[in-house]
């Protein structure tokens, strides 16, 4: 009897395949962070020209293994493709991650154009019309003992109720504790006030140079902040409007 040798064609382990999607992934990791660290101003705006020259590194790699291996169009194709679509992937990531902290900037806008009508006399502790990071720092980081100090006092005044003594003891024992409460709840910003005091430290680094920088500005120059930042990054602007993010 006449054996059956039509058997299914088995592929084998493509190995190169799953070369060409590691180095896109991995490749695309180091030089977009390397880049990234080199870059002086480190901003949103490093990432175009960072994913620009990973792209480029990325394809130019299997076309050239391919070619001087003389491994066929079809494989050279394939190569590419695989290590690109990696690559994008993970470009793609980055891009998300700076492209949200822009559109979170431009979103602040009307915060930052609030704080200098409202809290920028206020953080201004110096009086010369100009207000750096450490000024706002200081005032943020006031604000977040007073929350702590507020929420000590609440977690003492429930243990008090529970102490065994009498009722009029308790009472006593918390009326001792509403003055200090209501002096750091007349110190305490309103939620509204202390976003806008919050939306301003983050513009601080959109404003001219990084904020680490010491740079100060001045209460016009946090009016104008919706114009800086397109002049800033016109390009993410664009893309964003684009994507329907602003």
């Amino acid at each position: 009897m006449a054996e059956n040798n039509n058997k299914p064609e088995v592929k084998t382990y493509d190995r190169w395949a799953e070369n060409y999607m590691l180095t896109g992934f991995a490749l695309s990791f180091l030089l977009f962070f390397g880049i990234f660290l080199a870059s002086e101003s480190r901003d949103a705006n490093t990432f175009w020209p960072a994913a620009g020259i990973t792209l480029l590194v990325c394809a130019a790699l299997p076309i050239a293994f391919n070619v001087l291996g003389r491994k066929g169009l079809a494989r050279t194709i394939k190569c590419l493709t695989i290590c690109l679509l990696f690559s994008t992937m993970v470009l793609g990531m980055f891009g998300c991650i700076l492209g949200m902290g822009v559109a979170d900037s431009y979103l602040q806008v009307d915060k930052v154009r609030a704080f200098a009508q409202e809290e920028f006399e206020m953080v201004d502790r110096g009086g010369d019309g100009l207000v750096d990071t450490g000024e706002v720092d200081a005032v943020l980081k006031e604000q977040d003992e007073i929350s702590r100090g507020l929420k000590s006092l609440e977690r003492i005044e429930q243990d008090l109720q529970t102490l065994p003594v009498s009722k009029v003891a308790q009472e006593l024992a918390v009326f001792g504790l509403l003055p200090a409460g209501a002096e750091l709840k007349l110190l305490q910003l309103p939620p509204e006030s202390l976003a806008r005091v919050q939306a301003a430290r983050q513009a601080l680094y959109q404003i001219g140079k990084p904020a680490g920088n010491g740079f100060a500005a001045g209460s016009a120059e946090f009016s104008d902040y919706k114009a800086k930042l397109e002049r800033r990054y016109p390009l993410w602007i664009w893309v964003l409007r684009e994507v329907g993010a602003l």
